[in-house]
């Protein structure tokens, strides 16, 4: 779409163009090609593998991120809501695709900016330029601490961290798709020990069970 189609898109409230000017935004919107997508219920915006040669940022509507493990025995499923950038940092360094599949769970506008584009911003405009560093080092830095922290003595404590390790975002709904044998398998534990903190879990109104589903309504209050 020609930039005119973007104007009802507030550029300043999306992450990639906080501290700009509305002087520097109306230019950046005049001179730089974007693309406006929009989806309909359940319609995939990138799926896994697929190569990542643009910045695609959800501008407005809520999508479901699939992520899976690589024999895909488990996969994690997240609700996010607008804004959000989808995985900016696959758009430079040695792996160049994107690692989770993201679907759209409502009617959503998906905002586009070529490679060439992005990299012709942050030439142009210094904020650009740091607010794509900050976004990347933040979701690098997340994911350095991980591996660091200390391992839970209990199973259900096991549990939070399996959950929290494989999340891309600490809030919003989420669904983990695993049998509870594979579960049990992931946490070295025994089944009998995961499904009783589950149970519990469960009772105290955490987490909502169903066949090969633990349904986390908040995860941040685990």
């Amino acid at each position: 779409m020609h930039p005119s189609n973007i104007k009802h898109i507030q550029l300043k409230t999306l992450p990639l163009f906080l501290g700009l000017t509305q002087s520097e935004l109306d230019d950046i919107s005049d001179d730089i090609s974007f693309t406006l997508q929009r989806l309909k219920v359940d319609e995939p915006i990138v799926k896994s593998g697929d190569m990542c040669d643009s910045i695609n940022i959800l501008v407005n509507g809520q999508m479901n991120i699939v992520s899976k493990s690589d024999d895909h025995s488990y996969s994690m499923h997240e609700k996010i809501r607008a804004p959000w950038i989808i995985e900016p940092d696959k758009l430079f360094g040695l792996r160049q695709r994107y690692q989770s599949s993201y679907i759209t769970q409502t009617k959503c506008e998906i905002l586009t900016i070529e490679k060439s584009n992005v990299t012709s911003m942050m030439r142009q405009y210094l904020v650009v330029h740091l607010n794509f560093l900050n976004i990347v080092c933040r979701s690098a830095q997340m994911a350095e601490r991980l591996p660091w922290q200390q391992k839970s003595a209990d199973v259900r404590g096991r549990i939070v961290q399996f959950i929290r390790q494989h999340s891309r975002y600490p809030a919003g709904e989420k669904t983990l798709r695993i049998m509870m044998r594979q579960l049990a398998y992931e946490l070295n534990a025994s089944r009998l020990d995961v499904s009783k903190a589950l149970n519990q879990m469960e009772q105290e109104e955490k987490i909502i069970l169903k066949r090969g589903m633990i349904v986390i309504p908040a995860p941040e209050l685990l």
